[in-house]
């Protein structure tokens, strides 16, 4: 009976779920890449860092999406752009999700294999609401003394486009054994206090960069990052339990 609950209590997910993971994977990569065409089809970092009202700005892939160029700071919108990236869209994603349902049965055995490994060293770490409140209320004075000491200047609201995913990913993995439904909450608030902090740097240059711009900049600078290393992670680690798992199953 123990061993029917156990087998009944593995995380299986169906073709269904293992479709929409690879949609969304795919939808992901999109994103990456058309935040990536900002710099190809912008002129060096447009106005992200604030200064230069009067440089280029466009973002678009396959084709270009939109530009800047309205005479009240706005953009044009290329109504048959947003027709054909959508179209791509959907189709990257479904190759995606097609591909992972190809793949499900093998993906099941790791999950398998990966939950029973964290539920084997799950239970050492211990993390509650006050916890979370202390890590909140740490954070807000880290930011609000770097607020006081660091002078708002380009170079800071770069280096938070830049090295922000770097630094959320740090702050996830640093403390041990936390359940990924934790490491999810400590990523939720410390991304959320970093937006703050490039809103607020943002506002306080010389020349103030508009809220927009800034939520523009944090999206350009890091989808393609956070993409990049979601993706790496993931196959990084389904590879290492993939040989893991021949390894056990050659011993026996």
């Amino acid at each position: 009976m123990d061993q029917i609950q156990g087998q009944i209590r593995e995380p299986i997910m169906t073709r269904r779920r293992w479709f929409l993971r690879g949609f969304t994977a795919g939808i992901l990569l999109c994103a990456a890449i058309t935040s990536l065409s900002y710099f190809q089809r912008s002129e060096s970092w447009g106005d992200l860092l604030g200064g230069h009202p009067n440089r280029a700005e466009a973002m678009g892939f396959p084709v270009q999406l939109w530009e800047k160029g309205n005479n009240y700071g706005g953009y044009y919108v290329y109504p048959t752009g947003l027709l054909i990236n959508g179209m791509t869209v959907l189709l990257v994603g479904s190759l995606c999700g097609f591909l992972t349902v190809l793949f499900s049965s093998r993906l099941n055995r790791l999950i398998r294999e990966l939950s029973q490994r964290q539920n084997a060293h799950q239970a050492n770490f211990q993390f509650s609401i006050r916890g979370l409140l202390w890590l909140t209320c740490l954070s807000a004075l880290v930011l609000a003394v770097c607020r006081t000491v660091l002078t708002p200047s380009p170079r800071v609201l770069g280096s938070i486009y830049l090295l922000g995913p770097w630094i959320l990913v740090s702050i996830a993995l640093l403390p041990q054994k936390i359940a990924i439904e934790q490491r999810a909450w400590i990523l939720t608030v410390s991304a959320a206090l970093l937006i703050v902090a490039a809103i607020i740097v943002g506002g306080a240059l010389p020349l103030p960069v508009p809220f927009e711009k800034v939520l523009l900049g944090i999206y350009i600078c890091w989808t393609p990052q956070s993409a990049s290393t979601a993706l790496l992670l993931s196959i990084t680690m389904l590879v290492h339990y993939r040989r893991l798992l021949v390894a056990n199953e050659s011993s026996q």
